[in-house]
C-alpha cells in the first residue's frame, strides 16, 4: 500500500529511519518533542524500538529549536518537553532519498519506453519482411 507520492504508508514496509525523516520534515517549521516522535513511533509501527535506541535516533535526527547545541541542554530540552527540529544534515538526507525514489521511478517508467519501443521495431521489421515475402 502506498501514499499519493509512492511511498509505503506503514513502517513494516519501510524503514523507520526513512519514515522517521519523512514525518520530522513533515513537521519541520511546528517542531515535535521527544514524546511525539515516541507516539509516532508508537501509532505507525510495527517495529518496537527501545527508549534508548528511540533516544539515539532523535538526538541524531533533531536538534532543538531554540538553537541550543551543548550536550547537557538537549538533554534537559528532551525531558522538559521542548521542541526540536530536523538537523540540516537530516533534511538533506530526507531529500537525497526522495530524489533517489524518483529517479527509481523515471528508470522503471524509462525502462517500460524503452522495451515497448524495441517491440514496436520488431513487429514493424516482421511486418515489412512479410510484405516483401508475399509481394
Amino acid at each position: 500500500m502506498a501514499d499519493e507520492e509512492g511511498y509505503p504508508t506503514t513502517m513494516k514496509e519501510k524503514n523507520v529511519y526513512y519514515e522517521v525523516l519523512r514525518w520530522g520534515i513533515q513537521h519541520i517549521d511546528t517542531g515535535v518533542s521527544f514524546e511525539d516522535l515516541k507516539l509516532f513511533l508508537n501509532k505507525n509501527s510495527k517495529i518496537s524500538l527501545t527508549e534508548k535506541r528511540a533516544m539515539a535516533l532523535f538526538r541524531e535526527l533533531f536538534t532543538p529549536l531554540d538553537g541550543g547545541n551543548t550536550s547537557g541542554h538537549v538533554t534537559n530540552s528532551i525531558s522538559n518537553g521542548s521542541k526540536f527540529h530536523l538537523t540540516v544534515e537530516a533534511a538533506f538526507r530526507r531529500i537525497e532519498i526522495q530524489e533517489l525514489e524518483e529517479a527509481r521511478q523515471s528508470s522503471r517508467s524509462a525502462m517500460r519506453v524503452a522495451i515497448a519501443a524495441i517491440v514496436i521495431g520488431a513487429l514493424v521489421g516482421i511486418a515489412q519482411i512479410c510484405i516483401a515475402l508475399f509481394s
